[in-house]
C-alpha cells in the first residue's frame, strides 16, 4: 500500500512539474498584446492623478514593481499587480510637480506596462510609447473642470426645458469662458464647441448647473431649493451644447479641445445598455 501511495504521489508531482514547466515555456514563446487606453474614467473626480498598471498575461507582474515619486518623494512604494490583468493607484499632484518612476524587474517584464493619467483621465505618459519603465515628466494642468452630471428631466412644459449638464471645478478657475460644451448626437462624432461658458470664476469644488430653462427648473425643484443651486442658462443660439437625449454623448472642451466626455461620441446609444 505504501509503495502504491508513493508511486501515486510521484506521478502527481510529475504532472504538476510538467504543467508548470509547460506554462513557463508558453510564456517565453509568446506575450499577449494589451495596450493602454488613451482615456480612462477618473473615479476620484478630484485633482488626483492615476497610475494604471497592466499585465498582458493576466497573472500579475511576477515580482516586478515600481516606485513613483513626486518631487523626489516616493508616494507609491513598490506598486505592482499581485495577480490579474490590471491594478490602479491614485496619487496627489500639483501643477509643475516633477513625477518620476523607478522600475524593479521581475520574471516577465515584457508582459508589464503602465500609464500615468491626469485628473481628467487623459493619458500623459506611459512605458509603451516611452520605451522605458523609468519615466520622468512634469505635471502640467490642462482643464480644471469635469462633467459631474447630465440631465434630461421630463418637466411640465416638455420639449428641451429639462436638459442640463452639471460641471465641477477641480481647482480655482479665474475665467470659465475658456470652457465649452458640445453634444455628439446619435453616434455621429464630435460637433465641436456649441456652447461657451460665461465670463465668471469658479472656486475649487464649486458645482455649476448649465440649464436650458432656469424658470422651469425652479418650478420643478421649488423656488427655495432652486435658490441654493449655482446655475447658468444656455442662450437660444447656443442650445446645441446642451441638447442631449439618452442616446447622445456630451463633450467638455478646454480652449477648443475636448478633454472630458460623458458617453461615447461615435456610438449611437439607442438600444444600448
Amino acid at each position: 500500500m505504501r509503495k502504491m501511495l508513493s508511486v501515486s504521489i510521484a506521478l502527481a508531482l510529475g504532472s504538476i512539474l510538467f504543467a508548470v514547466d509547460n506554462l513557463k515555456k508558453e510564456k517565453a514563446e509568446t506575450t499577449p498584446s494589451l495596450s493602454l487606453p488613451s482615456q480612462i474614467e477618473n473615479n476620484s473626480r478630484t485633482e488626483q492623478w492615476i497610475l494604471l498598471m497592466l499585465d498582458s498575461y493576466g497573472d500579475g507582474w511576477n515580482g516586478a514593481s515600481l516606485d513613483l515619486s513626486v518631487n523626489d518623494q516616493v508616494v507609491l512604494d513598490d506598486a505592482t499587480i499581485a495577480t490579474g490583468y490590471e491594478a490602479v493607484e491614485y496619487f496627489d499632484v500639483s501643477d509643475g510637480d516633477a513625477i518620476s518612476t523607478v522600475w524593479t524587474s521581475g520574471s516577465f517584464d515584457s508582459e508589464c506596462s503602465f500609464g500615468i493619467y491626469d485628473g481628467t483621465g487623459a493619458l500623459v505618459a506611459d512605458s509603451e510609447t516611452s520605451g522605458t519603465f523609468d519615466l520622468s515628466i512634469t505635471a502640467t494642468f490642462g482643464g480644471r473642470m469635469v462633467i459631474a452630471g447630465v440631465l434630461d428631466f421630463d418637466l411640465l412644459v416638455g420639449g428641451n426645458s429639462g436638459k442640463a449638464t452639471i460641471v465641477k471645478a477641480l481647482a480655482d478657475i479665474d475665467d470659465i469662458s475658456v470652457y465649452g460644451l458640445g453634444t455628439a448626437t446619435n453616434g455621429g462624432g464630435t460637433d465641436g464647441v456649441e456652447y461657451t461658458f460665461p465670463v465668471q470664476s469658479m472656486s475649487e469644488g464649486d458645482v455649476l448647473w448649465v440649464v436650458r430653462d432656469a424658470a422651469e427648473y425652479a418650478n420643478y425643484f421649488g423656488a427655495e431649493i432652486w435658490a441654493t443651486i449655482n446655475y447658468t442658462e444656455v442662450p437660444d443660439d447656443q442650445s446645441g451644447g446642451v441638447n442631449q437625449n439618452g442616446d447622445d454623448a456630451v463633450e467638455l472642451f478646454f480652449n477648443g479641445e475636448a478633454f472630458d466626455v460623458f458617453g461615447l461620441i461615435n456610438v449611437d446609444g439607442t438600444g444600448e445598455n
